[in-house]
C-alpha cells in the first residue's frame, strides 16, 4: 500500500500543496488524475494514490504510508485522525513513525 494523504486546512490550501507535490511526475507515469469540487486524487501506474482533503473531511479508518499536513491544523484533529492514519507495512510494532510525516504551510 502506497496512500499519500495531503492534509490541509482548507481544501484550497490541501490542493494548492497537492499541485505543486505532483507537478514533476512524468505524465508517462500517470493512470488517473481527478479534480473535482469532490475529490483531488491521483493514481500513478504504480498503484501509488495521492489524495488532498482538508481537516474537516474524515480519514477515521482510513490508512495512509505517508502525510503531508498543513501546520495550521489543530493539534486536536493531528493526534486524533491524523497521526492513526499512518501505517507502514514494516512496522514490527505499532510504535509511531513520525518520519512518515511532513508540514508545510
Amino acid at each position: 500500500m502506497n496512500n499519500i494523504v495531503v492534509f490541509g486546512k482548507t481544501k484550497e490550501s490541501a490542493r494548492k500543496f497537492f499541485d505543486n507535490l505532483i507537478k514533476d511526475i512524468p505524465v508517462r507515469n500517470i493512470e488517473k488524475l481527478i479534480r473535482s469540487d469532490h475529490e483531488y486524487k491521483l493514481q500513478l501506474i504504480d498503484g501509488t494514490l495521492y489524495y488532498a482533503v482538508d481537516a474537516s473531511c474524515s480519514m477515521i479508518g482510513r490508512r495512509c504510508s505517508r502525510a503531508y499536513v498543513d501546520r495550521k491544523i489543530d493539534k486536536s484533529y493531528l493526534l486524533s485522525v491524523i497521526y492513526p492514519c499512518i501505517y507502514d507495512e514494516t512496522y514490527e510494532t505499532r510504535e509511531f513513525g513520525y518520519e512518515y510525516i511532513s508540514y508545510f504551510g
